[in-house]
């Protein structure tokens, strides 16, 4: 007998001994689909009809169903379809129908796995068949709830920064699901953002009472209470760390030790309770990864799990608002490796000298302003030239163009870029936007820094003078009127919150002001930006008849992109060695030093230019 496969987790499919089978048309689809959820049972003739046609099935529907089952027999095999009576059974095992085989894992708690075999909505082909539809609807919302369960798996894991993104894309797509908009207030609270996690509950309260007369359930409106009263269980649960690649990368750890000046027990937990939880949301807004969040310590690491050319200057950031709290504050800086690190000893330590803060001097000197001039963009000229070359034909044919540049933390996407502003010069506007992963009402923040730029609006001036600006920029445009008022509501000003629909209002605003002069503007860290970032990523790649060149930044090529991806890959060691020599110029190193500087940092320009930081600061050895 063939082997046969059905697969209904998407639109209607069958492969025969591993080979596609043409199936008819929609009523065959359905036959074949009805068979399949009941794999091995008898399906009466009566409940085939009534799923093909309903209640008022046609005089011929016996017949038709007959020749619909006949053609299948030709299709997947003679014995591939039984007649038994009353009706007929698919003689296939359970598992060779995905629909069923999803159904089995997720009994066996193997939620990715169930997960992997979908391929878009349960039975997308044949769902609007009369007795599909319930089966379809079954089947979407145990994909739902699998992937919900999934993610709460993920937050007790720790990982509610990297879930954020994706649970503000499942929020957009489905808005009146309260467990989604839980899962992401428990995210963004974690994260050190409380704002935006009350934010997100009051969008879906709004939209209760607008779409259908209701407010939140009592659990949801249970936890933005304890999200206003900052709950300590509200804290991510301490859990050791995945594994971490074996590799050198730099990190700053800052470790603070709470006061509560109470003598009863009772009270002192509580009161100790309630300031590491403050500490924490300030280490978390910051970026911090909190590690042993317990007792009166508590010690945040800044660049794990990925570093970032600021984390020195955003520790030291979070360390004078936990000082502000009462605490005493340590912050050290070194390596990690695996995922540990001395530096964090070393600020724990130095909790012991009394003052109520303490820093090391390598923690100052990487919380510097770094002036990359002064070591040379080495093994980047083939990208630096591509850039050059986009910029150029963007400017020369008057087109817009959409770049990527691409690669893992620390290997130079931003430097690159930077290079290339420093070749153009003066002839573009520059309209700089980060994306953070840290702090509050960041979601828009991108958006709203372009707007500010490209408009010359400060944030400081009225509302009567940004709306006079931004309609002498629009002035000519069909839509002028609408993007001015989405604009204005972007940058806060009047009572209504910026449509999630606004990013058309800021391509339109950059293509304005590139039809005056050309314009560069840059998203960086765009794999941390919200969906109506990628929104407007993904808007600003749309052909236009303006010098407009958009550069986005990402550890990987966003979904969906249209952009022309530049990859940066690790330096060799030739490049290394230059980047080495630059950076000691003033304090030569022995080539057995050079050589394990290379070595260590694995070609990560970010990584290099960390461990040569530390030898000069005479920290430690590579």
């Amino acid at each position: 007998m063939a082997k046969l496969e059905i697969r209904l987790l998407g639109p209607v499919e069958a492969s025969r001994d591993g080979e596609p089978v043409r199936l008819g048309g929609a009523k065959q689809r359905a036959a074949l689909a009805v068979l399949a959820l009941d794999a091995g049972r008898v399906v009466s003739a009566e409940r085939l009809i009534d799923a093909l046609w309903g209640s008022f099935p046609p005089p011929t529907a016996s017949t038709a169903l007959h020749g619909h089952v006949s053609r299948l027999r030709g299709l997947l095999g003679a014995d591939a379809i039984e007649t038994r009576p009353p009706g007929y059974a698919l003689t296939i095992e359970p598992d060779a129908v995905d629909a069923l085989r999803f159904e089995l894992l997720l009994a066996a708690r193997q939620l990715s796995a169930g997960l992997a075999l979908w391929r878009g909505d349960a039975l997308a082909d044949v769902a609007g068949e009369p007795g599909l539809g319930d089966q379809a609807r079954r089947l979407d919302e145990l994909r739902l709830t699998a992937e919900e369960d999934l993610i709460d798996s993920e937050l007790e894991l720790g990982h509610h920064v990297e879930l954020v993104p994706r649970l503000e894309e499942r929020v957009s797509r489905d808005r009146l699901r309260e467990r989604g908009v839980a899962q992401l207030v428990v995210a963004l609270y974690r994260s050190g953002r409380p704002g935006d996690a009350l934010a997100a509950y009051a969008a879906l309260r709004a939209r209760l009472r607008e779409d259908v007369g209701l407010d939140p359930s009592p659990e949801l409106r249970e936890l933005e209470r304890r999200v206003l009263v900052q709950d300590p269980s509200l804290a991510p649960p301490s859990a050791a760390p995945g594994p971490t690649p074996p590799r050198r990368v730099p990190v700053t750890a800052v470790a603070v030790e709470l006061a509560a000046a109470a003598s009863d027990a009772e009270v002192y937990g509580r009161t100790i309770g309630e300031a590491r939880e403050a500490v924490r949301l300030v280490l978390e807004h910051h970026g911090a990864s909190v590690q042993q969040p317990a007792g009166a310590l508590v010690l945040g690491v800044f660049g794990i799990p990925a570093p970032h050319e600021d984390d020195a200057a955003r520790a030291l950031r979070a360390a004078n608002e936990a000082v502000a709290l009462g605490a005493r504050v340590a912050v050290a800086s070194g390596e990690a490796f695996g995922g540990e690190t001395p530096a964090a000893a070393e600020a724990l330590r130095r909790l012991n000298g009394g003052a109520s803060l303490d820093v090391d001097e390598l923690t100052h000197a990487r919380a510097r302003p770094r002036r990359h001039h002064g070591a040379p963009l080495v093994g980047r000229e083939a990208e630096h030239s591509a850039l050059r070359d986009a910029y150029a034909s963007c400017v020369r044919d008057r087109k817009s163009r959409l770049i990527a540049v691409v690669g893992p933390p620390g290997i130079g996407k931003s430097r690159l870029v930077a290079e290339l502003l420093a070749s153009v010069g003066e002839e573009p506007s520059v309209l700089l936007a980060r994306c953070l992963s840290y702090g509050d009402g960041v979601s828009l923040l991108p958006a709203i820094e372009l707007v500010r730029s490209a408009a010359g609006i400060e944030a400081n001036v009225r509302a009567t003078d940004a709306a006079e600006r931004l309609e002498t920029l629009l002035a000519g445009d069909e839509r002028s009127a609408a993007a001015v008022e989405q604009l204005l509501r972007l940058l806060g000003y009047g009572d209504d919150p910026p449509d999630e629909e606004s990013s058309w209002a800021v391509r339109r605003l950059l293509e304005c002001v590139a039809q005056r002069r050309p314009v560069v503007a840059v998203l960086d860290d765009l794999h941390w930006g919200s969906p109506p970032i990628h929104d407007l990523a993904r808007q600003l790649g749309e052909a236009a008849d303006v010098p407009l060149l958009t550069i986005v930044t990402a550890r990987e090529t966003p979904a969906g992109s249209t952009a022309d991806v530049i990859e940066l890959r690790p330096l060799d060691a030739l490049a290394c060695t230059a980047v080495v020599a630059a950076l000691l110029d003033a304090a030569p190193a022995d080539p057995a030093t050079v050589g394990e500087l290379v070595r260590a940092s694995g070609g990560n320009p970010l990584f290099l230019e960390e461990l040569v930081l530390s030898l000069r600061a005479g920290d430690a050895g590579p």
